[in-house]
């Protein structure tokens, strides 16, 4: 029910896939209503996993259940430094070990661009050098920074333990796109937690606030969602050695420019809009060459595919102001909040 993995959903049930969707408490329920709007309720269930690191997966993965698409991890600022790194590294382990069990050989996972070193280089087994002393130290971000390389480096190990076993990790950078049709039911009331790293876009929505990330490059959620679903079916481990790969769109992504291009298109919008003046200049991400041929050779995603910079601007915002006027149609009453989504 994720951000990215919500687009996963949906990108599976478009191509034909059965789905059994997770979920916790009452997002569960929301993600079946959601997606019951458009697909046939056969097609797709919904369980709740209260805990990914310790809980028992033996009735989800009964069944002709041939791949496993893991993207829950904490996000930075939800739960504490020991829980977020236990449930990354030991919920991804737990779900790998059930998984193999089930006799399931196929595996996709979600990490982060943020587990390899800075600026790169990006191969499999480059990572961020961070200490769990230094990530405890380190805030939000150190915290995030160490669940998403420890993990990485766990998942790495098992695979290697089970040659048979084919995973796929796809790690995205900063991620923005529109938020899923449903979203308004699986959240239906202001949690500006759950729109995750499209708070960044959020925020050029009122000229007080403008937040942007320390860093350039980001990737679409669609196509983040598409690399997820194409490696279902990319080329083995076997053939191709392992498979840690970093996406970074092969579109630019100015901030000054996107502010611009929104005044431009959206003039309704204008009154609200962070000042372009006064958005960073941070340098592009040259270094997406570097993996990007790779990762089409390999996964599929093509380079020239990718979904363009205004698309995603354009996209983000007009979902982001459906879901606030959806939000306050019900009275609630829709800030856009000063805090950026994740503390340096």
């Amino acid at each position: 029910s994720g951000f990215i993995a919500h687009h996963i959903v949906l990108q599976l049930l478009n191509q034909g896939y059965f789905v059994r969707a997770t979920a916790r408490g009452t997002k569960v329920e929301g993600l079946r209503k959601a997606l019951m709007e458009k697909y046939d309720p056969g097609s797709f269930e919904v369980c709740d996993v209260p805990d990914i690191a310790s809980g028992d997966f033996t009735e989800i993965l009964k069944g002709n259940i041939q791949y496993i698409i893991h993207t829950a991890a904490p996000v930075p600022g939800r739960a504490d430094f020991e829980t977020a790194l236990r449930t990354a590294v030991q919920g991804s382990l737990n779900i790998l070990e059930q998984g193999y069990k089930a006799g399931i050989r196929k595996v996709v996972v979600t990490t982060s661009i943020a587990a390899f070193p800075f600026n790169g280089p990006f191969g499999v087994n480059d990572f961020h050098p961070i200490t769990k002393e230094e990530a405890a130290a380190g805030g939000e971000w150190g915290t995030y920074v160490a669940e998403k390389t420890f993990a990485d480096k766990a998942i790495l190990e098992f695979k290697r333990a089970h040659p048979d076993l084919d995973v796929t990790s796809i790690a995205p950078n900063w991620v923005y796109g529109p938020l899923a049709p449903g979203f308004e039911h699986v959240i239906p009331e202001p949690n500006y937690s759950a729109i995750s790293t499209d708070g960044y876009i959020y925020g050029l929505l009122d000229k007080n606030v403008g937040n942007f990330p320390p860093t350039a490059g980001y990737v679409d959620v669609r196509d983040t969602a598409r690399a997820h679903v194409l490696a279902l079916t990319s080329r083995p481990s076997s053939e191709v050695g392992d498979k840690r790969y970093a996406i970074v769109s092969s579109q630019p992504w100015i901030w000054k420019d996107v502010l611009a291009y929104l005044a431009k298109e959206r003039p309704e919008l204008q009154h609200r809009l962070f000042d372009a003046d006064k958005a960073p200049d941070l340098p592009p991400f040259l270094e997406s060459e570097v993996f990007q041929d790779v990762l089409e050779e390999v996964v599929g995603l093509k380079v020239d595919s990718h979904v363009s910079w205004q698309s995603t601007i354009l996209d983000t915002v007009d979902r982001l102001v459906e879901v606030e006027n959806a939000w306050k149609a019900k009275g609630y009453d829709v800030r856009v909040p000063s805090a950026p989504p994740v503390q340096f």
